[in-house]
């Protein structure tokens, strides 16, 4: 008899404790709120100005270097074997400082690129975890890791009118 009301109130405290409570879960797309929020489209022109300013630069040391190998290739019946050689390594040279100053470049541009990103998500988590707070979320996950969800669990346009008012 002790057994039966035992495995009975065990079979009870299971089926109760099954129903929990259920965590508020909602997911924001961050890439809709990167190009869509007006700070979010003043880092991405930053970004894309930066880029266009690097690939000039690296354009305009690249034509120096196309209009050198051109002059030795016209001189090349006219020097003598040294001077022809002097002026390969020369070029050489001026190539392998190209290389490097490029890789230079994209190094920076990365690591600047990840910087003001990396601000912007920062000021983005804040309002996100002051959005939770607010509305009692639990979890916020990013929309391009979901596979399926309720349309009534994207909170991308309150958030965006959350960013456009707090960051101005």
């Amino acid at each position: 008899m002790i057994k039966k009301k035992f495995a009975l109130v065990a079979l009870l405290l299971l089926f109760f404790n099954n129903i929990s409570y259920a965590n508020t879960v909602s997911f924001v797309d961050i890439d809709f709120l990167i190009n869509n929020s007006t700070i979010g489209k003043s880092i991405l022109l930053k970004l894309e100005n930066k880029d266009k300013e690097n690939i000039k630069f690296l354009k305009e040391r690249e034509k120096i270097i196309k209009k050198l190998e051109s002059e030795i290739k016209n001189k090349q019946n006219v020097l003598s074997e040294k001077e022809l050689e002097a002026e390969i390594n020369t070029l050489k040279n001026k190539i392998s400082e190209f290389n490097l100053e490029k890789n230079n470049i994209v190094k920076s541009f990365a690591s600047f690129k990840n910087k003001e990103l990396k601000e912007v998500l920062d000021k983005f988590n804040k309002i996100i975890q002051n959005y939770m707070t607010e509305n009692s979320i639990d979890i916020v996950l990013n929309k391009k890791n979901i596979f399926i969800g309720k349309n009534t669990s994207d909170i991308t346009k309150k958030i965006l009118i959350e960013i456009e008012n707090n960051l101005k």
